[in-house]
């Protein structure tokens, strides 16, 4: 059974921008991303057949603050999203039907 993680972290200063219409999503703010797996590798009938299962979590989370010109304040978005994923598969079933016949 093997664990993996893998977390990302941007900011940006939005000090690169061209001048031109007011767009909150490219001024100041952070991108988190995290991602993490469990899996689980299994082999049976003297590895003629070989299994996978894994489950995964992902997580990413947002937050922009910048300043509206229209209002002349500060606005703040924040958004958290967060999902979960499971999955597996086979291989070498030809050969366990294979042996099966032979029974």
């Amino acid at each position: 059974m093997t664990f993996s993680a893998s977390p990302t972290y941007t900011y940006r200063t939005g000090d690169d921008l061209l001048a031109g219409e007011f767009d909150p999503a490219l001024n100041d703010g952070y991108l988190f991303d995290f991602v993490s797996e469990l899996e689980y590798r299994g082999s049976y009938f003297k590895e003629k057949l070989q299994t996978i299962l894994f489950a995964k979590h992902y997580r990413q989370s947002i937050h922009i603050e910048s300043l509206d010109p229209s209002v002349n304040e500060i606005l703040i978005d924040e958004r958290s999203i967060s999902n979960n994923g499971a999955g597996g598969g086979f291989s070498g079933i030809s050969n366990v039907l294979k042996l099966l016949q032979k029974m």
